[in-house]
């Protein structure tokens, strides 16, 4: 129980007053506890001019289109671009934004776009200025389909997306099925990738040249691609060797897998994984925190002189 009790005397009218005369601040921390609450803040924008900016900001910051209907999501993205041209501050907010490329046979399709949406979201992204994240998932065998096929989508449009790619995008997550130059062209296009997937990865017999044989890509700048986190699945016969050999051997590689500080490392066998997964190793080890281990095979005793910051085995 409360050891006071304050009675306020003010009228309603000096109430409103008072509100009134609050800082910018105070609203928007208002504004901030319904951050999670879609509706409610869309209700706020509408309700109170003091609630707009900070109330659009949050709406907008992390947008996904995606609907259960494919319909719905062409809707999402035309009204989105027509809120842009209306609004143009409105695309200022927007930080993170999801693309999934799925080919038409990928087991999630589900959250595949439909056809046509890539062109639209080639068309909006160089819209988009501050687009700083970037949700895509995954890359794989067809997963282009969407939208490199001159057919598909214009030229100049793909340009464009490239452009916007190469600008500033953080990729959050990226599962990468397959090593075709085109997806790792693809990839070098960003600034950072936080975490790659490497899942049952066929080698393919074309040399690795990432931009160098991808005209759709301008290789300048070529900057360096940071990989912070990487789960590296193995099948029999489908490690990425070549991939992570090409990484190491090549200093001017678009993918700098120098920085790992998390490695998760996934039914490696002794055939497939032992030499790239040792080289990766001694290469990262200096910035390695957290490495996970699930294997049933002697491919552990060429990590017995590594010394990384900790260790987790699972």
């Amino acid at each position: 129980m409360c050891d006071s009790l304050s009675i306020s005397t003010q009228t309603p009218s000096s109430n409103k007053r008072g509100s009134a005369q609050a800082p910018q601040e105070i609203w928007e921390l208002v504004i901030e506890h319904l951050a999670d609450d879609k509706k409610a803040l869309n209700a706020c924008s509408e309700v109170c001019h003091r609630f707009l900016p900070r109330s659009q900001a949050l709406l907008f910051a992390y947008w996904d289109p995606r609907d259960e209907m494919e319909e719905r999501t062409i809707l999402n993205i035309k009204r989105l671009e027509d809120i842009v041209l209306v609004s143009q501050h409105i695309a200022t907010h927007i930080r993170k934004f999801w693309v999934f490329l799925g080919p038409p046979d990928d087991s999630g399709a589900a959250t595949r776009y439909p056809d046509g949406a890539m062109g639209l979201i080639a068309r909006l992204l160089p819209k988009l200025p501050n687009i700083h994240v970037m949700y895509l998932l995954p890359l794989s065998p067809g997963a282009m389909a969407d939208w490199k096929d001159d057919g598909a989508v214009s030229r100049s449009l793909k340009a464009a997306l490239l452009a916007t790619l190469q600008r500033a995008v953080i990729f959050e997550c990226v599962t990468l099925k397959s090593l075709r130059n085109f997806d790792l062209a693809f990839l070098s296009a960003a600034s950072r990738i936080r975490r790659l997937d490497m899942q049952s990865v066929p080698v393919p017999q074309e040399p690795l040249t990432f931009l160098d044989q991808s005209p759709s890509f301008d290789p300048n700048p070529r900057r360096k691609c940071v990989v912070g986190s990487m789960m590296y699945y193995f099948a029999t016969g489908r490690c990425p060797e070549r991939f992570v050999n090409y990484c190491l051997d090549h200093p001017d590689s678009p993918l700098e897998l120098g920085q790992l500080r998390s490695l998760s490392l996934r039914d490696p066998t002794d055939s497939t994984g032992a030499n790239p997964i040792s080289r990766l190793l001694q290469f990262c080890a200096s910035t390695l925190v957290n490495l996970t281990l699930a294997y049933n095979s002697r491919i552990g005793e060429y990590f017995l002189n590594l010394r990384l910051n900790s260790r987790t085995y699972a």
